[in-house]
């Protein structure tokens, strides 16, 4: 029976029906560093941010949630990051947290897409890109996630074009947002 056994394994490392599958992109991706760490998502133990040293220690668990989570940015003096995370439900939204992963907060609640927040140079101001309004545009909010009124680019023109259009895209119409 030993023999049986060990002769299936050696057939089975031939044929590389043992061979190691190559890592998945996913289980450690977007990384980023700062304050001393480098920040990344993984899938390890279902999915979250972790924190390591630049030499690979001290591995640290920062953000757990259902849903795709993304590592922070940090303020200049690394007390507060801000995120977008998918835990609420099909879109992202945009939330901080302190620098123990504590204390998350929601700031935004669009019905679009609210992605890749960053702070300004005091820490009083976040800029994210946003879909709410049907086009990707770069807004800006107080770092409480007050005033989002601040659009800061504008597709004002498609948007002028677009009304009225027919609902089928011509050669020279824009895309007005329909999928295609």
């Amino acid at each position: 029976m030993k023999y049986t056994i060990a002769f299936l394994v050696l057939i089975f490392s031939v044929t590389g029906i043992c061979q190691k599958q190559p890592p998945d992109p996913r289980d450690n991706a977007t990384p980023f560093w700062a304050n001393g760490r480098i920040y990344f998502k993984s899938n390890r133990d279902g999915g979250g941010v972790y924190s390591v040293k630049d030499d690979g220690s001290d591995l640290k668990l920062l953000i757990k949630s259902a849903g795709d989570n993304y590592p922070p940015r940090w303020t200049h003096d690394g007390k507060h990051g801000v995120f977008m995370t998918s835990r609420d439900g099909d879109d992202f939204e945009i939330y901080t947290t302190n620098s123990d992963g504590s204390e998350q907060k929601r700031l935004t609640f669009n019905k679009g897409y609210d992605w890749d927040p960053g702070w300004s140079p005091d820490g009083k101001t976040i800029v994210f890109m946003s879909s709410k309004d049907g086009n990707w545009e770069i807004y800006k909010m107080n770092a409480d996630g007050s005033d989002q009124r601040g659009r800061l680019s504008s597709w004002a023109l498609r948007d002028r074009v677009c009304v009225g259009l027919p609902q089928k895209r011509s050669r020279t119409a824009p895309n007005c947002g329909r999928q295609e």
